[in-house]
């Protein structure tokens, strides 16, 4: 008798289940009061993911309110609808370099980890300048460069790209606000926890293992702009 296999998860899936509330759950809320979302306003979330931003933008923009969330990936996208039931949200597939809506669309325009992975950062910070309204407002993260994520990178010095947000926005044509920069404690689910390679990391690096599984910080960059 042949037995039914189990559904192997999609990335999306694991994702959602696994890299969500584990890590960019944990920095929703903050970028979303960031971006003083109220009831009633037009609010875009690019490089939505699986939606973690886009449903607490959603909960603030309430049903008087419009909210979409676009991203490239479309598995994401399945995974954010899947993980949205019944919610207000309007999603796209599309790329961040040319968004899909009229100039002056969105009160509000909120990114979470999402500048650093587009292959023009310049040209996709000048789509969201022309999605938002006069007088919109901007909110977007990124990780820190790699030497502030150190459980992450510590095993292997590599070098790396940073992240130029100063300079991108004002050739955005946005006026920047200083970025901020924030940490938080995040949680690896566990057990098992796959620590790395060098047993000194966890030290450095002030992360800690418990009946939970594997703590540590992340830093990030977090800024915002009025158009």
């Amino acid at each position: 008798m042949s037995t039914a296999q189990p559904a192997t998860p999609s990335p999306g899936e694991i994702y959602q289940r696994e890299m969500v509330p584990a890590s960019f759950a944990r920095w929703a809320p903050d970028l979303v009061d960031l971006g003083a979302v109220r009831p009633g306003q037009r609010v875009l979330d690019v490089a939505c993911g699986t939606g973690v931003v886009t449903r607490i933008a959603a909960e603030r923009a309430g049903p008087s309110g419009r909210v979409a969330g676009l991203d490239v990936n479309a598995d994401m996208l399945a995974a954010a609808r899947a993980a949205s039931p019944g919610a207000r949200i309007e999603w796209y597939e599309g790329s961040a370099l040319a968004l899909p809506f009229p100039d002056g669309s969105f009160d509000i325009v909120v990114c979470q980890q999402g500048l650093q992975f587009f292959p023009d950062r310049v040209a996709g910070l000048r789509e969201m300048r022309r999605v938002l309204t006069a007088g919109g407002r901007l909110a977007l993260s990124c990780w820190r460069s790699v030497e502030h994520q150190p459980v992450t990178w510590a095993p292997r010095k590599r070098r790396h790209r940073r992240c130029r947000l100063a300079s991108a926005r004002r050739s955005a044509g946005s006026s920047p606000r200083p970025a901020s920069e924030t940490s938080a404690s995040e949680r690896k689910p566990g057990p098992p926890v796959t620590l790395p390679p060098t047993a000194s990391c966890a030290r450095e690096s002030k992360a800690r293992v418990d009946d939970e599984g594997l703590a540590f910080p992340q830093a990030a960059h977090i800024a915002t702009a009025v158009a």
